[in-house]
Parts: structure tokens; C-alpha cells; sequence
């Protein structure tokens, strides 16, 4: 990582989940995440709302995103790091600081869904905890290397679903980065979650590229300018200040 380059080498045998959730830590560490101590205190504020049940362990994600939008705009990166934390990944704390019993996975987020599901809650934590450091194209970018990878034979397949959730994620720490008020433009999941219902998933790499050739070409781009413009569309993103797409 140098101040205008992000550069990843993917070498050896083809790649799973464990390696590129180790990937994704080590730069939101090395992107420069919110401070260890920052990142403490907002765990501390997430356990808190776990054990007095403002945070509910089942059902929507939502509570869970009003609260770290609801933080003042400086402690909203931590809010976010916290976040993924504790619902996206728990290893991710161990790369910024945060000690193995700390960053234990509590099992209290497990029950709780974006859009009805676990993956695309952790999908959306994990690339807003990346959109507090890396560059917001970089960070997109390894969204499509995991969806690429995941087109392998080993893999579950690529997924625009899954792309949704990351780029939803990473144009959520943008707004809260921005804008002071986005708390009050959040008040269903459709305010921070675009509709999913019709996009391809689950395609193989051979799928992948009869329907789409590779990433950059008209096809596949076209696919992602139409879920950019339903995230463009979306109550959180309006009236907000100018924030360039990730995606473009």
C-alpha cells in the first residue's frame, strides 16, 4: 500500500474463505483503521446495547446501523471497524490491535440479517470496515477478486448479490463520513440496502463469463452501473453531499 497504489498478489493454490478474510484484516490494519483504543471503546458502546437489548441477536441489522450512524462523524470509522467486529468477522480485530478474548466471536450477532440474510450482513460490515481505510475503488476492488474467487470450482459461485452488500457497505461509511445527519435518512432497510430480488448469483467461472466475458468489459459493467444506480437511489444517499461511486 503506498499513498496512490493499493497492490495484492494472489499466488499458490487457489484461494478459500480463511485466506481472504485474512487479506481483508491485514489491510484495513495497514489502510489506517481507527486507533486500537477508538476501536475499544466502540465495542464497549455495541456489547453495551447487546446486553441492555437495544441491539437485538435476531432480526434486522438495522438497530445495529443506526447506532453507529447515530455517533458523532469522528467516532463513526471505529463504530464501523466495532461493527465488523462483532457481526462481520471476528478475526478481523486481531489486525487492529484488539486482543483474542476482546475480539472473541460472541455469537450475539449471529441471529441478525440484512435483507433476510447472515452472508449479506457480514458482506456489508466487513466493506464498510474496509471503506474507513482503503481508498473506496481499492476496496470495491477486492469485493470482485472474492467474487472471483468464489466462481472456482471450490468456490460458491459469483455472486451480484454479494456485490450489492459490499458496495452498499462501502457507500454506507461514506456517507457517515460525510455527512452529519445520515442518521436521519436511516429508517428501513431500503434506506441502506438496495433490492437484490432479480441480480445473477451463484455463477460458475465458466457462467460468469458467457453471461458477463470479464470484469471491465461492457457486460459486467453495465450489471454493476445498475446496482450503483439503485444504491444512488437509495434514502441514505439523497440529499447527501456529492460522494463519487466506487464503482466507476
Amino acid at each position: 500500500i503506498g499513498p496512490d497504489t493499493l497492490s495484492v498478489a494472489l499466488a499458490g493454490p487457489r484461494t478459500n474463505d480463511g485466506f481472504f478474510e485474512r487479506l481483508v484484516a491485514q489491510l484495513v490494519h495497514a489502510a489506517g483503521a481507527p486507533s486500537t483504543a477508538e476501536i475499544r471503546e466502540a465495542l464497549a458502546l455495541l456489547d453495551a446495547g447487546f446486553d441492555d437489548g437495544s441491539l437485538p441477536a435476531t432480526g434486522s441489522f438495522l438497530p445495529h446501523l443506526r447506532l453507529v450512524a447515530e455517533q458523532p462523524v469522528a467516532d463513526r470509522p471505529a463504530a464501523i471497524v466495532a461493527l465488523a467486529i462483532r457481526c462481520g468477522n471476528a478475526r478481523l480485530g486481531r489486525f487492529v490491535g484488539i486482543g483474542r478474548s476482546e475480539a472473541a466471536d460472541t455469537g450475539l450477532c449471529d441471529g441478525v440479517t440484512l435483507a433476510g440474510r447472515d452472508d449479506l450482513k457480514r458482506h456489508f460490515a466487513i466493506s464498510a470496515a474496509l471503506g474507513t481505510g482503503l481508498d473506496a475503488r481499492a476496496a470495491f476492488g477486492l469485493g470482485e477478486i472474492k467474487e472471483l474467487l468464489d466462481s472456482n470450482p471450490d468456490g460458491s459461485g459469483f455472486n451480484f448479490e454479494d456485490m450489492a452488500a459490499d458496495l452498499a457497505g462501502l457507500r454506507f461509511a461514506m456517507a457517515l463520513a460525510r455527512d452529519p445527519g445520515a442518521a436521519a435518512r436511516i429508517g428501513v432497510e431500503g434506506d441502506v440496502m438496495p433490492d437484490i430480488s432479480d441480480l445473477p448469483h451463484d455463477l460458475s467461472a465458466a457462467a460468469f463469463r458467457a453471461r458477463f466475458g470479464a470484469i471491465g468489459d461492457p457486460a459486467y459493467q453495465a450489471e454493476v452501473a445498475r446496482i450503483s444506480a439503485r444504491i444512488d437511489a437509495l434514502r441514505l444517499h439523497s440529499g447527501a453531499a456529492e460522494i463519487h461511486d466506487p464503482a466507476s
